[in-house]
């Protein structure tokens, strides 16, 4: 897909961690891997985060194949490996900008440039599959995988 930046939900770049974060106007959600239930709600206290600064806000995002909505962080579908994503959504933090990095915001402020494998998952975590809770900690805000 040609891309040009664009200021609008759809082509802006950046993406929110939604699943986790904010996913209003939607209701509640769920997603198992690896046995672990990662359950959303529509709204989320800031400081019911286990561990701000390991938790993931905002990323770098590509356009999605539909040119919809690329500026949301979709857990569930976030494998941005194309042999290994089972959605071929790619909504993970996109490392392909800076170097093979994808720059992050955390929720304490602070911001890190990270490669692919230390930020998403390897797998699709929606797929159910084990190697979904992989780096689920800095998605995650309760760090549900490793408690």
């Amino acid at each position: 897909m040609r891309w040009q930046w664009k200021f609008d939900p759809h082509l802006v770049g950046y993406g929110f961690n939604a699943f986790f974060l904010g996913v209003h106007p939607y209701g509640a959600m769920s997603v198992s891997a690896g046995g672990v239930n990662f359950d959303t709600k529509p709204w989320l206290k800031r400081t019911s985060i286990v561990n701000p600064a390991n938790n993931l806000c905002i990323g770098d995002s590509m356009p999605k194949s539909d040119g919809f909505w690329s500026s949301s962080l979709w857990w569930p579908t976030s494998c941005m490996d194309a042999k290994a994503s089972t959605s071929k959504a790619f909504e993970g933090v996109d490392s392909i900008r800076h170097f093979q990095n994808g720059v992050a915001l955390f929720n304490d402020g602070h911001a890190e440039a990270r490669r692919d494998a230390n930020i998403n998952p390897p797998v699709d975590p929606s797929s159910g599959n084990a190697k979904g809770v992989i780096n689920s900690q800095y998605w995650d805000p309760y760090d549900r995988a490793r408690r």
